[in-house]
């Protein structure tokens, strides 16, 4: 019997941020992953990959041989647009083979449901999962959504990253590029973490006192 995956829920956050809850986590990240990846790989940013290779760098990379991109991710978030390049490349075959899945069809279904809504394609995805109970998740996901989509937070957001001292964000840009994230999305991801305590590797009494100015202007535009 072919493989069926139960929609996702989708939530409106704002005009132009969705959310999509999965009813558990490996679906999730099954099916944010090859989009994820070509937003914010250090590897394959802007790459569109068969899953089979990614799968063996990922396990050789992070998982000492095993596949854990699963248990290792929790809360996804996408530009749409980003989406749609990969679906465009996906439908041309450039790379000469079909790797399309079921998991594909689910992000191309939600897409298209959310571009009905919002009448074209400039809006953000956000995806979580039913069991993860955890608000900082949540909070973490639409922090990225506000970055992209709205040009004030993101001003005042990216004054505070810069505004850090010089050895906290060497401290953070090297877990992050640890974790698996490019050079392109730094800022942005040491804001949402400033902003909702996720990053457990980090020294929290060297960032305790200086996340307070990040999560002040996060609560002027999260209602």
């Amino acid at each position: 019997m072919p493989l069926k995956i139960k929609p996702p829920k989708i939530k409106r956050i704002t005009d132009r941020i969705y959310l999509a809850v999965f009813s558990n986590r490996f679906d999730l990240t099954m099916t944010f992953m090859r989009y994820q990846e070509y937003y914010e790989s250090p590897k394959y940013r802007n790459k569109v990959f068969s899953l089979a290779e990614f799968m063996r760098w990922y396990s050789l990379t992070y998982g000492n041989g095993a596949f854990t991109y699963p248990k290792d991710w929790n809360g996804f978030n996408i530009p749409a647009p980003k989406i749609f390049e990969v679906i465009k490349q996906l439908n041309e075959n450039q790379n000469g083979w079909n790797d399309s899945n079921i998991y594909d069809f689910v992000m191309r279904d939600l897409v298209v449901t959310i571009k009905k809504l919002v009448k074209d394609d400039n809006f953000y995805i956000i995806g979580i999962h039913e069991d993860d109970d955890d608000e900082s998740t949540r909070r973490h996901e639409v922090a990225h959504g506000l970055f992209w989509t709205n040009k004030e937070y993101k001003k005042k957001m990216t004054k505070l990253v810069i505004g850090l001292p010089k050895g906290v964000r060497i401290h953070l840009q090297k877990i992050l590029k640890k974790r698996g994230y490019c050079r392109a999305v730094f800022v942005d991801e040491i804001h949402a973490y400033m902003t909702t305590g996720l990053m457990y590797q980090a020294n929290k009494k060297l960032l305790k006192k200086r996340m307070d100015p990040f999560k002040r202007v996060f609560r002027e535009y999260y209602k």
